[in-house]
């Protein structure tokens, strides 16, 4: 794989595509760091400042140092390996529903010194007293990131069926069609079920009734991450029968019952374990 290759917008960026910026951190991870984890609801983009580690993300294998862009969509499996010296980064946490992220296998791109210096200035608007004035550098800031991202790139061929994978997504999403079979998915997208197989493969390296999976857990994390809800209340919104349905299907995915995920939700906005994070407290701006 080669995961250097310039990207090219796969959309147009509307001013309305981000809905709330959830967070923005500069992290430190010491030494020798190794974690799996899955990436957090909606996107999160890093910036590598310095240090080198290996990262393996959604079956794809990456070199990662000084200067890389990285970027994660939705519930992620994600591994780190990290060198001899500290790694040092950049991170953006917001939701965009309506944002397809970069292609599968195409998510680390070396990054040109002006995106380098926009995260500089997307934390610093971060640490800006609350009000219009951090609201607004913060969401100029992040939009000539996401600007950097998808447009100021050389032109590449697109794949295939990837956007056509993306708008079933966000019909999935928006109409929170958690338990829909793949005959009833198929006729609502009007996709045989081969094409439909094809695309999703494409998009997100999983099957169409994985990828659904993962969207509904994406959702509980949210909903255990950043709202009041209880336990039982998230079990209902997500169309399990049973709230034990819900909880054994979590722990199976995400490592730990919904109960122990969300008294730690504190400490797992702020990304990997044992590392050290220079921020205010995680909230929308």
């Amino acid at each position: 794989m080669t995961d250097d290759q310039p990207l090219t917008p796969p959309f147009p960026l509307g001013p309305g595509a981000i809905e709330n910026v959830m967070g923005v951190w500069r992290f430190t991870l010491g030494r020798h760091h190794r974690n799996r984890w899955r990436s957090l609801p909606g996107h999160v983009v890093h910036c590598v400042c310095s240090g080198r580690y290996r990262l393996v993300l959604s079956g794809g294998e990456y070199r990662v140092g000084p200067g890389d862009i990285v970027y994660f969509h939705e519930a992620e499996q994600t591994e780190w390996v990290g060198g001899a010296d500290p790694i040092v980064f950049f991170s953006v946490h917001f939701l965009a529903p309506d944002l397809p992220p970069p292609p599968a296998g195409r998510r680390k791109f070396r990054a040109p010194r002006a995106l380098a210096r926009e995260f500089e200035a997307l934390y610093r608007s971060s640490q800006l007293p609350l009000g219009p004035r951090r609201t607004s550098f913060l969401y100029a800031s992040l939009y000539r990131i996401l600007g950097h991202v998808f447009t100021a790139q050389p032109a590449r061929q697109k794949r295939e069926g990837e956007e056509g994978w993306w708008r079933v997504e966000t019909l999935i999403r928006k109409r929170r069609l958690f338990r829909i079979s793949l005959s009833e998915l198929c006729a609502l997208s009007g996709q045989s079920r081969s094409m439909l197989f094809r695309k999703s493969k494409r998009a997100t390296g999983r099957s169409p009734a994985a990828r659904i999976r993962e969207i509904r857990l994406e959702e509980a994390k949210g909903l255990l991450l950043f709202s009041s809800m209880t336990v039982s209340e998230i079990a209902a919104a997500l169309q399990y029968g049973r709230v034990h349905e819900f909880s054994r299907e979590f722990a199976q995915q995400v490592g730990v019952a919904p109960t122990v995920f969300a008294k730690e939700a504190r400490t797992r906005t702020a990304g990997p374990a044992r590392c050290r994070r220079r921020a205010g407290p995680v909230r929308p701006w």
